[in-house]
């Protein structure tokens, strides 16, 4: 009975080697395919570990979702892409530092009085300095299509603003754009002297969509486009109520016209 009884456990015990036998051929054949031993086997990261990270690619990677998840685009646009509600950010790292644009996110209403932007204190401190690493890639080398470089897709095109067809009145307006200053702060492509950076670039101005109502009203009271009231505050660029009614139509019919 003992001899039977360690006869089965033999066999047993030849079984398991030869199955664990087989089992390391396998893996040597196929080139190790079988899971490696526990402590090599990588554990999952923890949630949103990459905000701490000090990589700055994951950063300016995880301020991209920051803004996509945020809705950033149903006001702004970069590259002529999304709304026109709020201006363009296509250049915003030109015109804005970090901790301005830290501070226009969690308290616009102190800067703008009535903007309809809202305030983004709800992110936490790490997505909103994401945010700001993201946007701060926005600089002259990013703008692409607003700066005239590649071509326009056809739904730009399709919502872009009729020309003016009067070519004296859109010429007066380039006159009026080069006689006040405008070129200080904005660049359009192949108008000499317009090279500026401290407001979005006009090269293509026409193409965001915006009504010929918009661009006077935004001449006349710059901030009143970008609010719901009275507005007032901080203003990067003047008032231009002191035109006459000639020249705001033609520098309205001038910047319609870019394309």
């Amino acid at each position: 009975m003992n001899f039977e009884r360690w006869g089965n456990l033999f066999w047993l015990l030849a079984f398991v080697y030869f199955g664990l036998f087989v089992v390391g051929q396998a893996d040597a054949l196929f080139g190790g395919l079988m899971p490696e031993a526990h402590h090599d086997v990588e554990t999952p990261v923890k949630p949103f570990a990459a905000l701490h990270t000090d990589d700055e690619e994951a950063i300016i990677a995880l301020g991209e979702k920051v803004f996509n998840n945020a809705g950033c685009q149903a006001c702004h646009q970069i590259g002529l892409v999304g709304n026109n509600i709020g201006p363009s950010l296509s250049n915003v790292a030109q015109r804005f530092q970090g901790e301005q644009l830290l501070k226009k996110l969690n308290e616009p209403q102190t800067l703008v009085a009535n903007t309809v932007m809202p305030s983004y204190a709800n992110l936490s401190h790490d997505q909103q300095e994401a945010l700001v690493a993201y946007l701060g890639t926005f600089n002259g080398e990013r703008e692409g299509l607003e700066t005239g470089v590649g071509e326009v897709p056809e739904d730009i095109l399709a919502n872009a603003a009729p020309i003016n067809p009067d070519t004296a009145l859109i010429e007066r307006g380039l006159g009026v754009f080069n006689n006040n200053g405008c070129s200080a702060c904005h660049a359009i492509a192949g108008v000499d002297g317009a090279v500026g950076v401290i407001g979005p670039d006009l090269t293509r101005e026409g193409l965001r969509g915006r009504t010929d109502e918009w661009q006077k009203e935004h001449l006349i009271s710059s901030l009143t486009v970008y609010t719901n009231g009275d507005p007032s505050g901080a203003k990067l660029m003047p008032n231009y109520d002191r035109l006459s009614d000639g020249d705001l139509d033609a520098l309205v019919a001038y910047l319609q016209s870019l394309r």
